[in-house]
């Protein structure tokens, strides 16, 4: 086991170098770390208390291999578990093998908020028998993609970040984001990229969130895991009851960088494992324009592990297909059809 020794943060490891101190905008605050535990290792733990509630950013130590690590220090540092099975290996494999460095964590909680599943009026109709696993397929205002159904503890998805059209005007929003809960729950535990216009800027970033039964967090920013257009985005989270941590993981596979999250969360008040997500969201922020036009998300290696203890594909699961639609009933994005563990989702309108 991995011992160690608790000091006081410096502001200098948890800030930009232009930030002295905490720094607030109308649209964004970064954060200062409580504390870092240093491990035996050489690796830390920046120890942050975001609205009470501890977030714990592991930094695996300066040549830290994720493909040699034992399954205590993938743990320790918020890796995806090593598998047993030999194809779920490979895969596994491919994504790690990226991995060059995890920066020193730069922490911003924004006015964003991510909300559960927004029904429309349209119909919700049940699916033809011969598809295989599609139970119906239901309108929203802010989700469309997959929703599997079923007894979930771990989940993952990669996909290729989308460039957002040179026509989209300022202040929309878009989120794409895997995730537990938020279909028959107001529990919601997830984590993704996301691609906004504010100001008329083209922004890229990294994110989680957490919303419980009482209250929604805003999102808050994996702000040192750089994002851009085109980049291989490799996601995971779990949810450990018997602890209640969530651990949500954002690696960016073309620049070899990834940030991890091992959040304290009760689990009555967070976690909804009956349904694991793989959506593109329009979310919710003061100022909107709309869907950020994102063309095409090309969603791959979606797959869930069942608390029967073995990883499936998305396809081999029940699962609901979301389409979005605004208040009018004109679709605004759509999700292809299911090919196992893979899909597209499509931007139709703002």
């Amino acid at each position: 086991m991995l011992s160690s020794v608790v000091v006081s943060c410096s502001l200098s490891l948890s800030l930009p170098t232009f930030a002295e101190s905490t720094i607030e905008s109308s649209e964004s605050q970064y954060l200062q770390c409580d504390h870092v535990e240093e491990l035996d290792d050489g690796g830390k733990i920046y120890v942050y208390y975001i609205d009470g509630i501890e977030n714990d950013f592991p930094v695996p130590p300066d040549g830290f291999n994720p493909l040699k690590a034992s399954d205590e220090e993938l743990a320790t540092y918020g890796f995806p578990p090593k598998p047993e099975d030999v194809k779920e290996l490979d895969e596994w494999t491919k994504n790690m093998s990226t991995y060059k460095y995890t920066p020193l964590p730069v922490v911003e909680k924004s006015n964003v908020v991510r909300d559960i599943y927004q029904p429309t009026n349209k119909e919700t109709l049940k699916a033809d028998s011969n598809i295989n696993g599609l139970e119906s397929t239901t309108g929203s205002l802010n989700w469309s993609g997959y929703v599997a159904k079923g007894n979930f503890a771990m989940m993952q998805a990669d996909f290729v970040q989308p460039t957002i059209n040179p026509s989209n005007p300022s202040y929309t929003h878009e989120s794409t984001w895997i995730g537990f809960g938020g279909y028959n729950s107001k529990k919601l535990v997830q984590t993704g990229t996301a691609m906004n216009t504010d100001d008329g800027s083209k922004n890229y970033y990294a994110w989680y969130e957490y919303l419980g039964t009482s209250v929604a967090y805003p999102e808050i920013r994996f702000t040192n895991i750089k994002i851009n257009a085109e980049d291989n985005i490799h996601t995971y989270c779990s949810f450990q009851k018997a602890n209640n941590k969530f651990n949500a993981y954002v690696a960016n596979n073309t620049n070899g960088t990834s940030q991890s999250v091992l959040v304290t969360l009760p689990a009555d008040e967070y976690f909804d494992g009956s349904t694991a997500e793989f959506i593109n969201e329009k979310p919710t922020v003061s100022i909107d324009n709309g869907l950020t036009n994102y063309g095409t998300t090309n969603w791959t290696n979606c797959q869930i592990y069942k608390m029967s203890n073995i990883w499936v594909n998305l396809g081999s699961t029940t699962y609901d297909k979301v389409i979005m639609y605004n208040s009018s009933n004109a679709k605004k994005a759509e999700p292809s059809g299911l090919n196992g563990q893979k899909f597209t989702s499509t931007w139709y309108n703002y």
